[in-house]
């Protein structure tokens, strides 16, 4: 590992990295407390869930973007972890975003392919996020010979998914702690990020087997999903933001003391 030189007698060194700056400390604050409004709404209706299969849940997934009924049903919808075309959906497709755009500008930062085809890969993680096509390949693999089991859809998404989505996980990985040597605190948040989103497949898996079993051990699945993913992003876009303004401040010059 390289250690950056120190600043020289009279400079200010501009290379501190110890740790995020205040200001991102701040965005990691307000961030992990969105998610937790989130979790505390999902968790609070733990035990309202009926301890045998809901037989209504099937038909409340395909009929969830019909008009709500009530203001308190509506307000439910945007908070329900275990949900689409919600607000707890929007928060995830631009935090996804905001780490592909960061991916990219760290590409032409750092001069590093790899950092692009990250970047393209957040980028579609986002827009698969907001236009539900695992979902969509998961309801059209549920009417094939291919539902594993599953007694609803769209949970056969892992089987085509699954793989590749865990593959890229592995690679970036690698990358990263080739790539982020010298800053050897990114490199481990970016691993714990990784490992926080990509649990999501595993649990998906144990999602759809409950589904059959119990409502109330559904809510807790899901809401144990969707939170590793919530938080997995956090620590991704709090790294890359890092990464990207500690490579930025690299390419000013020094200042001089008066």
């Amino acid at each position: 590992m390289t250690t950056p030189p120190a600043a020289a007698p009279g400079t200010t060194s501009r290379t501190d990295d110890t740790g995020p700056p205040p200001v991102l400390r701040r965005v990691t604050l307000a961030l992990v407390a969105v998610v937790a409004v989130f979790v505390l709404a999902n968790v609070a209706r733990v035990p309202h869930e009926p301890t045998a299969p809901d037989v209504t849940a099937q038909m409340s997934r395909r009929a969830q973007h019909a008009a709500p009924l009530d203001t308190r049903k509506f307000i439910w919808h945007q908070v329900d972890l275990d949900r689409e075309a919600n607000l707890s959906t929007w928060v995830s497709t631009v935090q996804l975003a905001l780490i592909g755009a960061l991916a990219i500008a760290f590409a032409w930062l750092r001069g590093r392919r790899g950092w692009l085809w990250i970047g393209l890969g957040f980028l579609y993680l986002s827009a698969d996020e907001l236009a539900q096509i695992h979902e969509w390949i998961g309801e059209v693999m549920w009417h094939s010979p291919f539902r594993l089991g599953f007694i609803a859809p769209p949970y056969p998404w892992v089987l085509l998914f699954g793989p590749p989505f865990l593959a890229f996980g592995v690679w970036m990985a690698r990358f990263a702690a080739r790539e982020l040597a010298e800053w050897p605190d990114l490199r481990r948040r970016i691993g714990i990020g990784l490992v926080l989103l990509f649990l999501a497949i595993p649990l998906e898996i144990v999602g759809g087997k409950l589904e059959g079993m119990s409502a109330r051990l559904l809510r807790v699945e899901s809401t144990t999903e969707e939170t590793c993913e919530l938080l997995g992003e956090i620590v991704l876009l709090v790294a890359m933001l890092n990464a990207v303004s500690r490579s930025v401040i690299r390419r000013v010059p020094e200042r001089r003391d008066p």
